[in-house]
């Protein structure tokens, strides 16, 4: 840093001498194939000097058009000492002072550091060029067709618009790489004036090479289809023609030989041959990686980077960095997670957001999906104990997780293996011990200088660069965001500005911390700061680029973690606003540091401190209410309702839906469509089994619908049935039976559902669908209290209006008449049962197909029947067809596939299989155990199911005490007058008397 200060402040005289590398040099670099090797220009001296391995200094890199070769300066007139007098020696000229001027010693540039005589050295050059460009601290493209004017006051847009985007640089094939590798790509004119950089450039050079924001942005260029990417390459030229192909070897990230000669055509098979052999290669490969953020290249080595590694490196090592917020602990763990990256390539690496509980399973889920995890795909799953099992797994190699926001241990984890290591931010007892909690403290004032100045881009007077740190408390974030601003607003905005500007909005930040963040782990000196910086940049935006001030508004409304793209885009803009790019305001504030983008582009987050200050400001400029309903809107329009297929949207809008129960509008319109969204979050918490969250979201909503529409409106009957659902499978929990006597939640379920049912007939009248829906849900009550011959009776009513009303085809009618199947069967009315049975197995089959979830239940429900007349080989026949179509349409944890499992385990005790029902109750059983726990009531099945194949197999003792333990645990959840219950207590009865009669004949 030193070296960049000195020149700036000092003119620099540029020696132009020329040495030769000594054979022996370049023999010994070039046969080190296992290393990375550079050759690089010095600023001072124009002289080649060699870089192997990791040891490669800061370096910039030049993007040209070539003129005729006999203009460019070469390998060998650099190694000769010769080439001054050529027309292209002023691009090393030109490219060696702006180095300087960045405070970079070292440059690269492609005619004269690549020796072109060498075949294998051009070949290895050509394929390692991607990430040459990529590792390059600025790349400085120079269009030799473009004037910007006779000075720097006449860089306009006007003036140089048009040519700029018909340059010549953008039609030719090697530039595309050149375009898309490096994080810094600064264009010149010809006269070397500067034009601008491809961040303030994004739509420009966007409209003159129609390659989307996010590549040019860095994002994974995997994310973009093969074809996409060929396309960009559209209209290029290459002086040779095979190079059209080559050219594009590291957009495709493929390795392969140069074959000059063998013509485009070939050339291009060989890249698609290669494309596809990657692509399965990496599908036979599990992902190792699900950190979400880019490395920052400005990182800055902290001794607590140190402390995280040196802990992680032990046998279950196991670290937390505690701190202020906007102290740098998630970039100090992005920083290690790399690291592990690099030290071993085929460690597990996770990164899980753990903000809230829904986005923590929802992370671990996308873990589970990653790997591939049996019973993945399940909604139901527990993928808490799914994921944690497989950690668990030693069989499954080495894991390092990266847990974030984790402010709540009790709440998110469990122990896992001891034989792996974490490291988590914000989150002192996952460590287990005080010696690994690492205290994050504001950086020293070196370390600041030097984040400052590398975020800034250029050397500072060290004076006024002591005053901004002092002033930002060292605070990383807070600097970040100011070198960001004053980068942004160069020259007009400088460092001693910039400190002038943060000390005069005190006021302000006054009222914004005048009540509390939220977060009693920071202090006044962290919030202060970044609030100062944040208001800066804001009031900044909104003066010059008010929709991208008006989008920060909208996505401080989200949970700050997981803001999916998809409903902000087109939603926050304003009559006025004009042709407004969304990925433009994007890019504004993530160039500002105000919100950080994953890898893909396609999700955002928010700083904890960045959405209180955007939210405080709204709420003192009396906008808050106005955004809390426009979010209201929003969601509502995006969050479908809980059925099946809407189940991946759901789930990713589930956290964001949540947040809404602490930002409730007080306009009644907005109450509605708030409450609407509530009401859809929560039928799908309900559906997947998250029945707490649910009755949370469901209760809210109907609180809000009889308040603002009335206990009788139409929604609020839908609140109130769902709830009366909610509560009914509750009821089926067994942490919650024994709260309540005997059918606790099966009461209060019933009482909800004879409310909505009188209300709904009162409003809408006998035969409307929602009327006899709720009959239907009470239906289902009686029959899983084992009041059968109330449920049947409800039922054939039911069914009578739906066929009157709906029309014996429709869905809805058909669900009530498998009920009523079920019924016939809880009764042991076999020849009932199997008449209704097949004959909506039929009109299932015809109207929704043969694998619809719907149809596979008929199915099974049939195979009951069978078994249970004694047609055990049918029963057999279908229950296996039935289970395997099951795996694969639901999933093979998914509640009905296990039904079906446990149903052919009877059946094959029924036929005297008792091995194979033994094992395969066994597996259902302890699947169930893992995902509902062992009070479950279909744990409770299992259990039963079990004991009564062990009395088969004469292995009495063991059967009474697994059916004693299933009666301890089922009475509170049935009621101890439930027919289940009671005729499993008979059955035990009967083998105790056994098990005395035996003990007594064996005493005799």
């Amino acid at each position: 840093m030193a070296a960049s200060a000195k020149v700036v402040n000092k003119q620099v005289k540029f020696t132009l001498t020329f040495r030769r590398l000594p054979k022996k040099v370049i023999k010994q670099v070039k046969s080190s194939p296992q290393s990375p090797t550079y050759l690089l220009l010095d600023n001072c001296a124009f002289r080649l000097v060699e870089r192997v391995g990791d040891n490669i200094p800061r370096y910039a890199i030049l993007s040209h058009t070539w003129g005729p070769d006999s203009d460019e300066v070469t390998f060998k007139d650099i190694t000769k000492g010769r080439g001054k007098s050529k027309p292209g020696y002023h691009k090393l000229t030109f490219c060696s002072k702006q180095a300087a001027k960045d405070g970079i010693e070292f440059f690269w540039v492609d005619t004269c550091c690549i020796d072109k005589t060498s075949s294998a050295e051009l070949t290895e050059a050509i394929n390692s060029m991607f990430k040459w460009y990529q590792k390059a601290d600025r790349c400085y493209a120079l269009l030799s067709d473009v004037s910007t004017g006779s000075s720097a006051s006449e860089i306009t847009p006007e003036v140089w618009g048009s040519k700029f985007q018909s340059s010549r640089w953008f039609k030719r094939g090697w530039t595309l790489q050149e375009l898309l590798a490096p994080v810094f790509v600064d264009f010149f004119s010809q006269d070397g004036e500067w034009i601008g950089d491809k961040t303030s450039l994004l739509q420009a050079v966007h409209d003159a090479t129609r390659i989307p924001a996010q590549a040019l942005q860095g994002g994974a260029l995997s994310q973009f289809s093969t074809d996409e990417r060929m396309s960009w390459t559209e209209g290029r030229e290459t002086t040779r023609e095979e190079d059209r192909a080559y050219s594009l070897l590291g957009v495709f990230d493929i390795h392969m030989p140069l074959i000059y000669g063998e013509g485009q055509q070939k050339a291009f098979a060989r890249l698609r041959r290669g494309i596809e052999v990657s692509r399965r290669v990496q599908s036979l490969i599990k992902p190792p990686w699900t950190v979400p953020f880019r490395r920052d290249d400005d990182f800055v080595n902290r001794d607590s980077l140190d402390k995280v590694c040196r802990i992680c490196a032990q046998p279950a090592g196991r670290a937390s960095l505690v701190g202020l917020g906007g102290i740098g602990k998630s970039q100090i763990a992005i920083e290690y997670a790399y690291r592990v990256r690099d030290q071993s390539p085929a460690k597990w690496v996770f990164w899980v957001h753990a903000g809230t509980r829904a986005r923590f399973e929802d992370e671990f889920r996308r873990i589970a999906e990653a790997i591939k995890m049996n019973g993945w795909d399940d909604p139901k799953v527990n993928v808490l104990r799914l994921v944690r099992n497989w950690l668990c797994n030693e069989s499954n190699g080495k894991w390092t997780m990266v847990v974030d926001n984790a402010d709540d241990a009790d709440v998110f984890f469990n122990n896992t293996s001891q034989s792996r290591s974490g490291s988590s931010s914000d989150q002192q007892k996952l460590t287990g011990s005080y010696s690994s909690i690492i205290e994050v403290d504001p950086m020293d004032e070196e370390d600041a200088l030097i984040l400052l100045e590398k975020k800034l881009g250029s050397p500072v007077a060290r004076d006024e660069a002591v005053q901004l740190v002092h002033t930002l408390d060292s605070i990383p974030l807070a600097l970040t965001q100011a070198a960001v601003f004053i980068r942004q607003r160069a020259p007009r905005m400088s460092v001693l500005r910039y400190v002038q500007k943060v000390r005069k909005s005190d006021q302000h930040q006054a009222r914004l911390l005048e009540k509390d963040v939220g977060d009693s782990r920071r202090d006044g000196r962290a919030s202060h700061s970044i609030i100062a910086t944040w208001q800066i940049s804001f009031e900044h935006i909104r003066k010059h680029m008010p929709t991208a001030a008006r989008l920060l508004s909208l996505m401080s409304m989200f949970d700050r973690q997981g803001i999916p793209e998809s409903p902000l885009e087109g939603k926050y803009t304003v009559d006025g606003d004009g042709d407004i790019s969304f990925d433009d305001d994007i890019h504004t504030l993530s160039s500002f540091s105000l919100i950080k983008m994953n890898t893909d582009g396609r999700e955002f987050e928010m700083h904890q401190l960045v959405q209180f200050s955007t939210k405080k400001w709204l709420e003192l400029r009396n906008e808050l209410e106005e955004w809390k309903g426009m979010y209201a809107a929003l969601m509502d329009a995006s969050y479908p309702v809980g059925r099946h297929e809407n189940w991946p949207v759901c789930r990713a809008l589930f956290p964001h839906a949540q947040v809404m129960l602490h930002s409730q509008p007080k306009d009644a319109a907005m109450l509605q469509a708030w409450a609407s969204v509530l009401f859809k979050a929560s039928w799908y918490a309900s559906e997947v089994g998250q029945y707490n969250e649910a009755l949370g979201l469901g209760s809210t909503a109907l609180l809000v619908r009889e308040s603002v529409l009335g206990a009788e409106h139409i929604t609020t009957m839908d609140s109130l049935d769902s709830l009366g659902e909610v509560l009914n499978q509750q009821g089926r929990m067994s942490n919650l039976a024994s709260t309540y006597r005997k059918q606790g939640q099966w009461r209060k379920a019933e009482e909800l559902e004879i409310k909505v049912g009188e209300v709904r007939t009162r409003v809408l009248g006998e035969e409307h669908l929602a009327t006899l829906t709720s009959k239907a849900n009470l239906a289902s009550t009686y029959r899983e209290q084992g009041r059968w011959k109330e449920a049947e009776e409800l039922q054939a009513q039911v069914i009578k209006t739906q066929e009157i009303v709906l029309g014996k085809e429709h869905p809805s009618t058909l669900n009530s008449m498998a009920g009523l199947t079920m019924t016939y069967m809880n009764q042991m009315r076999w020849e009932n049962a199997e008449e209704l049975g097949m004959q909506v197995l039929k009109t299932r089959e015809t109207v929704l197909g043969k694998e619809h979830p719907s149809t596979l239940l008929s199915i099974g429900d049939l195979a009951v029947i069978y078994r249970e007349q004694g047609r055990w080989k049918e029963a057999e026949q279908l229950q296996v067809q039935v289970t395997d179509a099951q795996k694969i349409v639901l999933g093979q944890t998914h509640h009905s596939t296990l039904n079906s499992m446990s149903s052919l385990a009877l059946t094959y005790k029924e036929q005297g299989h008792l091995y194979k029902a033994e094992q395969l109750e066994q597996q259902v059983m302890q699947t169930r155990k893992t995902i509902l726990g062992n009070a479950h009531p279909d744990t409770l099945t299992s259990m039963n199911n079990l004991a009564f194949v062990l009395k088969a197999q004469n292995r009495i003792a063991e059967a009474v005490v697994l059916l004693d333990e299933c009666l301890v645990l089922g009475k509170p959840v049935f009621g101890s007058e439930h027919p289940y219950i009671l005729s499993s207590a008979e059955a035990l009865y009967q083998w105790v008397q056994e098990c005395k009669v035996e003990d007594h004949q064996t005493q005799g």
